[in-house]
């Protein structure tokens, strides 16, 4: 939730529309990069937070599944 949110946010601020333009996007001459910032701002937070509140399990090797 809070990922979607941050993403969203950072969108916001570089969205470009007909009645709308971030300060980044204004500052970019009116560029709309909306989608992958929101993206991958999303996809960045998210992997931070889970790694920070140590829900990022890792994978086991292959290794230590034998008996």
């Amino acid at each position: 939730m809070v990922a979607g949110l941050g993403g969203a946010a950072a969108a916001t601020l570089c969205a470009s529309s007909t009645f709308w333009a971030g300060p980044v996007s204004a500052a970019m001459d009116g560029l709309n990069l909306a989608i992958p910032v929101g993206v991958l701002g999303s996809a960045a937070l998210y992997w931070a937070l889970s790694r920070d509140f140590g829900t990022f399990a890792p994978t086991p090797s292959p290794t230590s599944a034998r008996h």
